[in-house]
């Protein structure tokens, strides 16, 4: 017979698993929809013919690219959660300092993508109008490159 305790002690950890999975639907839903939505980025961008339609391209591929990292992002906060609970050190939970590395990170890593890009946007652009168009393809650009550095750590997990 399982006692009290352990009922409820196994229906929290029941009610965790279906909120972890539930926030991993809402978020695969929700890429899904942006990549939907900005599938024919490419084709829009090869017939740009000015800087408003550029940086509009430049806006759209950062949307995808950015609602692709996040996805990532919080799969491996995620899976980084799990193995804290699951494998716990010497008997006692990590208390998720993995989680909170990995997302300090992500915040200093943002900081420096926008000042990055917003130095480059001003260097490269002069001030002048394709000045927003190099921004947004910057932001683009490392974006996608940090999606990639995230999926490597979540296929290493």
């Amino acid at each position: 017979m399982i006692s009290t305790y352990k009922k409820k002690k196994l229906k929290r950890l029941i009610k965790v698993e279906i909120l972890s999975y539930s926030v991993l639907i809402l978020t695969s839903f929700m890429a899904m929809f942006s990549n939907m939505q900005y599938a024919k980025a490419e084709d829009y961008c090869d017939n740009v013919s000015n800087n408003a339609e550029l940086t509009n391209c430049g806006q759209i591929l950062h949307a995808r690219e950015d609602a692709a990292m996040t996805l990532i992002y919080k799969q491996l906060i995620e899976s980084f959660k799990q193995e804290d609970k699951d494998s716990p050190i010497n008997g006692v939970s990590r208390s998720g300092s993995r989680e909170e590395a990995l997302r300090e990170a992500q915040r200093a890593w943002i900081n420096y993508r926008d000042k990055d890009c917003a130095y480059e946007s001003l260097v490269l652009g002069n001030g002048g109008t394709i000045s927003s168009s190099l921004q947004w393809g910057c932001l683009a650009t490392l974006t996608k490159n940090r999606a990639i550095e995230l999926q490597k750590m979540l296929n290493r997990g």
